[in-house]
């Protein structure tokens, strides 16, 4: 089953998309469902566009604001993934001036674990971003076909996204949307993680010019939930529930409303890992665990004290090839 607002993988008995956070069958919701003939009429008129500039073949991905196409560059003739603000989308400054600051702060950041942009660019109603073509699958995907994944692929995957973040994070950036939709995996493993839409500046991360809260609600931090003030620890938490969610299938609290979910981070303790997967090692299990605490101060220091953590739990050799 997948969401009929972004088109990301939905477990059955989902209340709310894990991505965007839609209520499943929301009367309310932007969309039910995925018109065959909807996104056809979308997809040619993006080609005539952008006819000349890229060559649009289809369309692989949506978010809660953009979709995502594969497309190939005419020009420099490269493959890329074209995120499109569609010209029927009601785009105001704030949504422009949201999907320029994504393409700015993503260009910024030059990391092996951070897919990279090629340019940004408007082609008359329709606002894009170029960027790596990544051949592979999202993380939502991965585990809504395969459940909980080996212990070694969640250590790799984690390390990589980890990596990603502590350098985000070094460089003044905090993502504010970590969670398994944004992290790609390519056919040779690695790990990729995208969508800086929402990031800020450490020292703006903090809500929105109207007071909104920000971000995916399984995903939230407590502070997040909160509207207040965030920085890299934001993020560790964030990413700590992708871990949970790799090792269990599921993510740590679900509840019929997004104030439900909300309450569960601010006040519900973690399901003891331990339980539900009796074979995580005890170093990887702590990282977890100190991710996840309720006040930003009993997490990591720095991500990169996180990722030193990551890399120092003892990895077995199959393991490794699982890697």
């Amino acid at each position: 089953m997948r969401c009929g607002r972004c088109s990301s993988a939905v477990p059955e008995n989902a209340k709310f998309c894990l991505e965007c956070g839609t209520a499943i069958g929301d009367p309310f919701a932007q969309t039910s469902i995925i018109e065959e003939d909807e996104s056809l009429v979308l997809l040619r008129s993006l080609q005539r566009a952008l006819a000349g500039e890229f060559e649009v073949e289809c369309e692989v991905g949506r978010g809660a604001m953009a979709i995502v196409y594969k497309a190939t560059e005419v020009e420099l003739g490269r493959r890329v993934a074209l995120k499109v603000l569609p010209p029927s989308a009601p785009i105001g400054k704030a949504v422009a001036e949201r999907f320029r600051r994504e393409a700015r702060l993503a260009a910024s950041l030059d990391h092996p674990n951070i897919i990279p942009v090629y340019r940004v660019g408007q082609v008359g109603a329709t606002y894009f971003i170029a960027m790596r073509f990544v051949d592979g699958k999202g993380l939502d995907d991965i585990i809504a076909a395969q459940g909980p994944l080996p212990i070694g692929v969640v250590i790799h995957i984690l390390r990589g996204a980890t990596s990603a973040l502590a350098y985000a994070h070094g460089s003044g950036i905090v993502h504010r949307d970590v969670k398994s939709g944004n992290i790609m995996v390519d056919r040779e493993g690695r790990v990729m993680v995208a969508d800086f839409g929402i990031a800020r500046a450490a020292e703006d991360a903090s809500l929105t010019a109207t007071g909104s809260v920000v971000g995916t609600p399984y995903y939230m931090s407590p502070e997040q939930c909160a509207a207040r003030r965030i920085g890299p620890q934001s993020d560790q938490y964030s990413l700590g529930v992708v871990a949970f969610q790799m090792l269990t299938g599921s993510v740590p609290f679900n509840a019929e409303t997004l104030p439900g979910i909300m309450h569960h981070h601010f006040y519900t303790a973690v399901p003891d890992l331990r339980i539900a997967r009796p074979d995580v090692p005890p170093a990887l299990y702590e990282v977890v665990a100190r991710a996840l605490a309720k006040k930003p101060d009993q997490r990591f220091a720095t991500t990169d004290a996180m990722l030193e953590a990551i890399e120092a739990i003892p990895v077995t050799a199959d393991e490794k090839l699982l890697g």
